[in-house]
């Protein structure tokens, strides 16, 4: 007579108690930053800005602080990548940013040059590209451009004669 199979009894118990421990072990939790107030686009957040909210479920990509927020923002909601900005262009503040045509070249952070009608204004102004543009009707492509308070209110002007070249460069 040969002697009962111990082992594998004992290593098959080892494998059903491992595969239940995993099956039902909590879901990974994940750190979520979440506005303590109102905040309007181009606000820099820091830690003072923000509470962190430990989740369940799957993995969450991190935002790391300090940071500029490139939508609004509202109290109590989750700031996630896409809510904010990697790389901040530092733009001067108070500059005015405007919706244009622009070359589909155009890329982010770029250099352009807005040449108006000369009733407007009869110097070119220089603006740097705040947004990438996306194609828009007609086969043309609108971003946004950044330009000085006093040569936005003339770039506005000339938007609203249709009368706005974009040249890229400075």
């Amino acid at each position: 007579m040969t002697r009962p199979p111990y082992l594998r009894r004992a290593a098959a118990a080892c494998v059903l108690v491992a595969a239940v421990a995993i099956e039902f072990r909590p879901p990974p939790a994940a750190s979520l930053l979440v506005a303590v107030a109102d905040m309007p686009a181009g606000t820099a957040i820091s830690e003072s800005d923000v509470r962190m909210v430990e989740v369940s479920g799957a993995p969450m990509t991190t935002v790391s602080l300090p940071a500029v927020l490139v939508r609004d923002v509202r109290s109590g909601a989750p700031i996630t990548d896409a809510d904010v900005e990697e790389h901040p262009l530092g733009l001067p503040d108070g500059w005015l940013t405007i919706e244009l045509e622009v070359p589909a070249s155009t890329a982010r952070g770029m250099d352009v040059v807005a040449v108006l009608p000369l009733d407007i204004l009869a110097q070119p102004v220089r603006g740097v590209v705040t947004e990438a543009p996306v194609p828009s009707d007609f086969d043309t492509h609108t971003g946004l451009v950044a330009f000085a308070p006093n040569d936005a209110v003339a770039v506005a002007r000339a938007v609203s004669q249709r009368s706005v070249t974009v040249l890229l460069g400075s």
